[in-house]
């Protein structure tokens, strides 16, 4: 945290307001510097999706840290449950979740935030995506693009993304599948984008045996993918359902 950061914090804890208050500073995303021979945001690497996220409650009520699979998505709903608001999960189906007004499909962490050592759901997992190609390829002006290719703008035809990465990250392993992506715009939209039948590739990096430094993943997490390794066929399966399983709920 920066200087000017502590200094503002430092100065908000004298006010009257700091015992009622919730702070929260989270980022959107990592920043390769070279590891994965990849530099910025633009992957489903660790680096890139393992975001900063401290949470502080009023009186200092919420210390210490935590190794539970949490996700951005869960900022929301823990915010407005520490101001006495509760908001209703969204529904299953996802044409219906799409016409509630107010939901959240994220999950409170105020409980978390009080006991941080609260062992994890063996399950529990936080969810990401990203395209190939990320960027509309030779095309200097973005403007206009979007994913689903609805208004081209200045975009070049056929240079929306036609791939997506899904990866779902538990505590002991990331797996990241690669299928094919609809393009499409207005009515045509199907209700599932992702194209499970056109398969690209996969990736699975061990967590559970990752070289640490310091108690840290190191420069050189998720340099090995196992996904075809023999011994970890079971676990793989098993991450591809429930990833599958996430991204097609309610459909």
């Amino acid at each position: 945290m920066s200087t000017l950061a502590c200094r503002i914090l430092d100065a908000f804890e004298k006010t009257p307001f700091a015992k009622d208050a919730v702070v929260c500073l989270w980022g959107d995303h990592g920043w390769h510097l070279g590891d994965n021979d990849q530099w910025a945001k633009m992957t489903n690497y660790e680096h890139a999706t393992k975001i900063p996220l401290m949470i502080g409650c009023g009186g200092g009520a919420c210390s210490g840290r935590s190794k539970a699979m949490v996700e951005a998505i869960d900022i929301m709903p823990t915010l407005l449950e520490e101001a006495g608001i509760k908001i209703p999960t969204c529904p299953t189906n996802a044409k219906a979740s799409r016409k509630t007004l107010l939901c959240t499909e994220g999950k409170s962490l105020s409980s978390l935030l009080r006991k941080p050592s609260t062992p994890d759901d063996p399950d529990a997992a936080s969810y990401s995506q990203f395209p190939r190609p990320e960027h509309p390829s030779k095309q200097p002006a973005l403007s206009g693009f979007d994913l689903l290719c609805q208004s081209e703008g200045n975009v070049k035809k056929g240079s929306c993304p036609n791939k997506m990465g899904y990866t779902i990250r538990t505590a002991g392993y990331r797996y990241t599948a690669w299928v094919g992506f609809n393009k499409c715009s207005n009515s045509s939209c199907p209700d599932v984008l992702a194209d499970w039948d056109t398969w690209y590739g996969e990736e699975l990096y061990n967590h559970s045996t990752a070289l640490l430094v310091g108690g840290k993943d190191s420069y050189d997490v998720e340099t090995v993918n196992i996904a075809n390794a023999t011994g970890a066929q079971a676990v793989k399966a098993k991450l591809l359902k429930q990833l599958k399983a996430f991204n097609t709920k309610g459909f």
